[in-house]
Formats: C-alpha cells, sequence, structure tokens
C-alpha cells in the first residue's frame, strides 16, 4: 500500500517486482492524487490498482481524504484476504493495523521510507508531534517486520521485532551516454526545494557563469524557476522526467549534489536513490555533512562534502570538481567500485526474500 500513484517510485517498483519474480502474487494499492486519473495496471507479474482521486499533494488538508483512501483500501484487503500486508509508510499503517486486528493470522510489514514524525513535524504543534512519534513507535512494535532503508534509524525503533535493512539502491544499468559536454555539468534531479539545496545551486550558478547547472523535477521553487531564471544562460530546467531519463541526464553530467536540511530527524537520516544512483553512474556526489548520505560518501570517497549552511564550501567544492580532472574522476570511480561490489540491488536482492519469506514461516 502506498499514498501515491507509484508513477516512477523506484523503490516500490523495486520491492514488488523482486517480490513477483520469486513467487508471490503481488498487488499494489496504490492513491492517484495529482490527477485521479491513472488507469489500473497489470504488467504480467504485478497488478496496480489506484484510488483515483484527486488531494493536495503537500498541505496539511490532505488529511482530511486519507479517511476515503483508507476505507477504500480496507474493503480491498477484506476482499482479498492477503498472507502479507506491505504498509509504505505511517500513512498507511491504520489499514494494516486494522487488518491484522481483524485477521490476526495476516503478517504485516511496516515498510519506513520516511521517518514521518520528521517529515511532518512543521505542520504539528509540539504536543501532535509527541503523539505521532508515540504511534510511529506503536506501530513498529507492532508490526511482524520493520524495513528500514538504513542502519542508523533503528536508534529511533528500539522496541521493533524483525528488522530488514534494505538499501534505497537500484539494480545494476549500463547508462550509455554521450561524450559529456566540455563545460563542467552540475546536474540535480528530485525535490524542487530549499530543504535539498536548490537555492544555493541556483546562487552558485549564478555566480559560477563557466558551469552548466541542469535541474529537474517538481516541487515548491517549480515555478520561481520556471519564471525568474529562465533567462540566465548556465541553467537549465528540464520538466519533470521519469526515473529513466533522469538517470541517463545524471550520467551525462560531471557531478551531482545531494542535500537535506538537517532541521529535524527525517533529514538527517534521509536514505537517498540519487546518492546510489549516482555510485553506479560513477558520477562524484556533493552533500550536506550533517546527513547519513555524508557518511557514505566519506566512507567510499566518492564525493565531497560541505556543511549546509556554509555556501562559500559548496562553491569551493564544484570547484574543486570542476578544475581537478583527476579528482573528479577517482571519486566517480570510488562510488561505482563499491556500488557494483557491494550496493547494488543485485546483491541485496537475495537477503530481501529469504528475511520476507522466512517472516511468513513464523
Amino acid at each position: 500500500m502506498r499514498t501515491n500513484s507509484v508513477v516512477n517510485d523506484p523503490r516500490v517498483t523495486r520491492e514488488a517486482s523482486s517480490l513477483a519474480t520469486n513467487g508471490f502474487d503481488v498487488t499494489v494499492l496504490a492513491w492517484d492524487r495529482k490527477s485521479g486519473k491513472l488507469m489500473d495496471e497489470f504488467d504480467g507479474k504485478i497488478k496496480t490498482k489506484r484510488f483515483r482521486l484527486k488531494a493536495p499533494v503537500d498541505s496539511p488538508s490532505v488529511i482530511l481524504f486519507f479517511p476515503l483512501f483508507w476505507f477504500w483500501a480496507f474493503l480491498h484487503l477484506v476482499i482479498f484476504r492477503p498472507q502479507v500486508v506491505h504498509a509504505c509508510d505511517f500513512d498507511t499503517m491504520p489499514i494494516g493495523v486494522l487488518m491484522k486486528m481483524l485477521k490476526p493470522e495476516t503478517k504485516l510489514v511496516y515498510d519506513c521510507f520516511e521517518y514521518y514524525p520528521g517529515m511532518v513535524h512543521h505542520f504539528l504543534t509540539p504536543q501532535l508531534r509527541t503523539l505521532i512519534v508515540l504511534i510511529d513507535k506503536a506501530f513498529t512494535e507492532f508490526a511482524d517486520g520493520v524495513i528500514l532503508p538504513c542502519e542508523e534509524r533503528k536508534k529511533l525503533y528500539g522496541m521493533a521485532k524483525n528488522f530488514m535493512i534494505v538499501p534505497n539502491t537500484p539494480k545494476l544499468q549500463i547508462i550509455p551516454t554521450k561524450v559529456k559536454a566540455k563545460e563542467f555539468t552540475l546536474f540535480y534531479g528530485g525535490e524542487l526545494s530549499k530543504e535539498r539545496g536548490v537555492v544555493h545551486m541556483i546562487k552558485a550558478a549564478a555566480q559560477l557563469k563557466d558551469i552548466h547547472l541542469v535541474l529537474a523535477g517538481d516541487g515548491p521553487l517549480k515555478n520561481i524557476i520556471k519564471k525568474d531564471y529562465k533567462a540566465v544562460q548556465n541553467i537549465t530546467y528540464l520538466g519533470i522526467l521519469s526515473h529513466q531519463d533522469t538517470l541517463e541526464n545524471m550520467a551525462k553530467a560531471h557531478a551531482t549534489v545531494v542535500f537535506y536540511e538537517p532541521t529535524n530527524l527525517n533529514s538527517i537520516y534521509a536514505a537517498s536513490n540519487k546518492l546510489f544512483e549516482a555510485m553506479m553512474l560513477g558520477i562524484p556526489i556533493i552533500a550536506n555533512k550533517e546527513s547519513t548520505v555524508s557518511r557514505i560518501v566519506t566512507r567510499h570517497d566518492c564525493g565531497l562534502v560541505v556543511p549546509y549552511e556554509d555556501f562559500q564550501a559548496f562553491v569551493y567544492a564544484i570547484l574543486q570538481l570542476k578544475n581537478n580532472h583527476a579528482v573528479r574522476r577517482k571519486l566517480g570511480k570510488n562510488g561505482k567500485i563499491v556500488f557494483r561490489k557491494r550496493c547494488s540491488w543485485d546483491r541485496i536482492e537475495s537477503g530481501f526474500i529469504n528475511k520476507y519469506k522466512n517472516l511468513i514461516e513464523k
């Protein structure tokens, strides 16, 4: 279960495909909140059923629509009577808990894509934040298995049982690319928001006229980027790209940015797809030192790390990569080697499937 359309949701696609390939009958219950027009799908292995109701994406008012999705999803669970309910994130767990109460033999998996109390803390009073933290911990204790994207998040769920660490890492792909542009290209594809360092990137491009900043994605800053920076020669906005197109554009770049504003635990413990995709493609990463991402970058020497608020350090990191081809090549090569040896989905898929099967057999 997932409260988005699962279009361009690589984690859902990856896990569902692996389960379907290894003997599970998989149905994805998704919510098309943006258009309300996407149809159900069946690709031969996975059935995707969608609740087609438009609703706000980044507004607290979306909570008014959740009971409708929960009711729709719960009816499907009652009809399907699945052996396992796999709840992606906090906002689908109420249905999973209700189903387990109705049918205790159902196995409930809580897949913590985000640390939800941190993700929504801007919208909540201190009292509500405390309540969400307590509910989130209760969910992890209630679940038969808890999936986390990184080891560091374990400390947030001390009482949970049967942890599975499943990083946001792709299957190995060889992305054919043309020769990289002579002009140094910095690529970012993802959420266009201040919290992801996009303002830093735009300011750096305005200051460094001999680099090319390529942006792609959606978010609060999209309209500002389209309006205010359309005339800037060294900034290009590609719009909303498919996941494959995003990878292809990253592969053509010289470096990428993986920033998370360190104001809450969700950002500090963010487990980024972009990090592992850049490693796979051999693209050096600029990360902020306050995040979990920076520990991976530092450990494997596959990029540069700077403080989130230090704009000049960010500019200096760009110049280091721009002006030193040998450093750039070394960092990219380090990431690619580590990814192929240890991090790709091909390396961790069997462990994921075995833990899932063990969960069902208990």
